[in-house]
């Protein structure tokens, strides 16, 4: 896999600056993978799931190749 790693926080959340839209997520996402980057992190806690979505959605073709880093202990939760 490959030495860079993408992190997918930007593609799903925006709290703090300009929404991804989803055209724009599956353009990044395969450009990054055109241009030979194969390991993709991501959690849950990246727009509730939709860097998760996103990654599946628009690198699913290319499974067999690349790397999806995830974690998986954060819980949602009310208080």
């Amino acid at each position: 896999m490959t030495q860079v790693i993408f992190w997918a926080w930007q593609i799903a959340w925006a709290p703090s600056f300009k929404e991804c839209k989803e055209k724009q997520a599956q353009a990044v996402l395969e450009y990054a993978y055109q241009n030979g980057i194969t390991s993709f992190d991501t959690a849950p806690v990246y727009g509730m799931g939709k860097s998760e979505e996103r990654i599946w959605k628009y690198l699913k073709p290319y499974r067999k190749d690349i790397q999806i880093i995830t974690k998986f202990w954060f819980d949602w939760w009310e208080e």
